[in-house]
């Protein structure tokens, strides 16, 4: 694993983690060089090295799940056994970085029973090695403990609200605009057809008047005016032909600029979409499906992969319209169709369309074929 996986995207959490190691590291090494008969530096840096090591990998979201709780153990198992050789009772300070790291892993239920097994066992081991109770330590500390845990908590939960809140913002107005392209569209079939309909047929029955007028009259004059009438007619006629077939042919749906409000305000997700202009969805049904088949596959990829990038590619043919999605995070080895690709897979066989799912580079790639227009 290269080593700049485990230190791109840090934020200010994992470097102030991280500064506390090298304090609690330093002191450690100012302390035992002012004693007499203390254990060999190199011992105990070791296990501080492994412990540095351990936070590294398990907070890193790249490596695979298996790979990130070995890291936590190690770290765990660091952590005692710096406390062991050392006995300084700020050392458990490890363990309350490692019970933070957990909170994110770990339903909170499940992180507080750990948290209290660590503490009992931590301050056990103190008790066991000082020959005399520290429950006061003991209990100063799991306050601690469960306190880092309330607040690693709260601030996921937090993240993820946002980040849900965010999505769904994203979601609404790309709704919104195809929603309105929709009614235009909508208006523009409702205004052609009246057109057609009721325009046309009384202009038709016009001209068919006029001409049976010309023949019923024998006045040239009076004729004279009824072909100009007529021509008017006709030309009027043609005028209301070239309307309707003008607002016929502009069918095609603004499917770009929804696209464009959904991928530009996708939180936390950066987004490569490679969508030639000359790509048009004039199909209404077949736009709203795929709009929602781009936000699932972006909700997954925030909800559940871990991505940072997401990349969509579309293309066509004479007959289909093809999709290709994919970002850069992970899937689990055992993972299996929810309520959401389910959903997707049906909205694309309803349109006569096909959509397969395949795991390349431990990340899930969607492929999407539909129709240019219904079946």
């Amino acid at each position: 694993m290269a080593f700049s996986t485990l230190i791109a995207n840090r934020d200010m959490r994992d470097l102030l983690a991280l500064m506390t190691w090298v304090a609690l590291f330093a002191i450690s090494v100012y302390i035992t060089n002012q004693q007499p008969e203390a254990p060999e530096i190199s011992l105990f840096s070791s296990f501080f090295c492994f412990y540095a090591l351990g936070y590294l990998i398990g907070t890193c979201e790249q490596c695979q799940h298996k790979l990130r709780w070995l890291a936590l153990v190690l770290m765990l198992f660091s952590a005692f056994a710096c406390g062991w050789i050392l006995q300084f009772g700020y050392l458990s300070i490890l363990t309350i970085i490692w019970v933070a790291v957990v909170a994110y892993l770990l339903p909170i239920r499940v992180s507080a029973c750990f948290t209290l097994i660590i503490v009992l066992a931590w301050f056990t081991m103190q008790s066991v090695k000082q020959q005399h109770l520290l429950w006061i330590e003991g209990l100063l500390y799991g306050l601690f403990h469960l306190f880092a845990l309330l607040l690693a908590t709260t601030h996921q939960r937090e993240q993820q609200a946002r980040v849900e809140l965010q999505n769904q913002h994203a979601q609404l107005q790309s709704t919104q605009h195809l929603l309105s392209e929709l009614s235009k569209h909508s208006e523009r079939t409702r205004i052609a057809r009246d057109l057609h309909d009721l325009l046309g047929h009384h202009l038709t029955a016009l001209s068919i008047k006029l001409q049976i007028a010309q023949r019923m009259t024998a006045d040239a004059p009076a004729q004279q005016q009824i072909l100009e009438c007529q021509s008017v007619a006709k030309l009027l006629l043609n005028d209301v032909r070239d309307a309707v077939d003008m607002l016929r042919q502009h069918r095609d749906i603004d499917f770009h600029q929804s696209l464009t409000l959904l991928l530009q305000h996708t939180p936390e997700l950066k987004v490569h979409a490679t969508i030639p202009q000359h790509i048009a969805v004039d199909d209404s049904h077949i736009a709203q499906v795929l709009l929602r088949c781009v936000q699932e596959a972006i909700t997954n990829s925030l909800r559940h992969s871990h991505a940072k990038q997401f990349w969509i590619v579309m293309t066509e043919d004479e007959e289909k319209l093809f999709v290709n999605m994919h970002d850069d995070g992970y899937i689990s080895e055992q993972w299996q169709k929810g309520n959401g690709l389910t959903g997707m897979s049906e909205r694309v066989s309803e349109c006569g369309g096909h959509l397969h799912l395949y795991e390349h580079n431990r990340a899930l790639h969607y492929k999407i074929e539909l129709p240019l227009t219904p079946q």
